[in-house]
């Protein structure tokens, strides 16, 4: 921490941390190249599941899916 106010942190990765770069990189491009197929997904579900009950208040749509 700096002696700064408002107080400043820096965080940095472990090396075990770092080692998840290529993996989250890889989901972030598979992301990037189906996105157009995700929000078709996602409509798609959404015009089934209208009229469905809907999620109690303050929980997530995806936590109520669960």
């Amino acid at each position: 921490m700096h002696p700064v106010v408002p107080p400043r942190v820096e965080y940095e990765l472990t090396p075990l941390g770092a080692t998840l770069h290529t993996t989250i990189r890889s989901l972030v491009t598979w992301t990037e190249q189906h996105q157009n197929e995700i929000a078709a997904a996602r409509a798609d579900y959404d015009a089934r599941t209208t009229g469905e009950e809907q999620p109690a208040a303050g929980v997530a749509a995806t936590d109520a899916a669960r």
